[in-house]
């Protein structure tokens, strides 16, 4: 359409060019204007002559603008050419840049990814054995509890029961020595139900010698919770004991 549309600007402007030279020619009287007609051939032959040196003028002129327009135009056509290859080589150069820069962050991404599952995955290695390991804390613990300390209750039992041997002991020791040394050993515990001293009323004193062994031991057993009463028994025994062993000496 714009090839047709040029053509006929074309056209226009020919006819326009040949009007205006038929009016020149008029003005001039080669067309027989203004009284002055064409007469002879010699007329018609100058006419047709100045008319092809009009026209080869013309197309001349018009020619020479078409090639300082074409020039123009391919000069400009050029410069349009140089520049879309220089935009061309620098999109060449920012795609080429780009693709390396995608591709490393790709490189990047996978990365950062792996180290991302590497830490999740050892984030759940660890609470699995932290688990693991509490459970088995817990378990030790629990069993440290149900499990009875038999050694060391033993133990301290007969840690106790030494110190109070070693006590009892050494009352005895201070005791025998009190007989001693006030000459009494000959007149002490002269009976076995005698004592060098007692707190007990005679009536006391005479149920007690009607009871046997054993139930002089369940009394012995009822007494022996209230505080002082072990450690006297333990006294009077050794007492006994010594004074035996000595009188059976001599």
């Amino acid at each position: 359409m714009e090839i047709v549309r040029g053509q006929v600007e074309q056209v226009n402007r020919r006819q326009r060019k040949l009007n205006e030279m038929l009016e020149a020619f008029k003005e001039e009287g080669l067309l027989g204007g203004g009284g002055i007609g064409l007469h002879d051939e010699r007329q018609i032959d100058a006419l047709v002559k100045r008319l092809r040196a009009r026209l080869h003028t013309d197309d001349a002129s018009e020619l020479e603008t078409l090639k300082i327009n074409n020039s123009n135009l391919k000069h400009s056509l050029d410069e349009i050419t140089l520049a879309m290859e220089k935009k061309n080589s620098e999109m060449e150069v920012l795609r080429a840049n780009y693709a390396r820069k995608l591709a490393r962050t790709d490189v990047e991404n996978d990365a950062v990814r792996a180290k991302v599952e590497a830490a999740l995955h050892a984030s759940i290695l660890d609470v699995e054995r932290m688990k693991r390991e509490l459970s088995h804390r817990i378990d030790i613990a629990c069993a440290s509890i149900r499990t009875p300390r038999y050694n060391t209750s033993m133990g301290a039992l007969r840690e106790l029961v030494q110190q109070a041997q070693e006590e009892v002991q050494r009352h005895h020791d201070e005791l025998t020595r009190l007989v001693v040394s006030i000459g009494a050993k000959d007149t002490f515990l002269k009976h076995e139900s005698e004592t060098m001293h007692s707190n007990l009323p005679s009536a006391y004193r005479t149920e007690l010698r009607k009871m046997e062994k054993d139930q002089l031991l369940n009394l012995l057993d009822v007494l022996s919770f209230q505080e002082g009463v072990v450690d006297t028994i333990g006294k009077a025994i050794y007492i006994i004991t010594e004074a035996q062993h000595k009188t059976a000496v001599v």
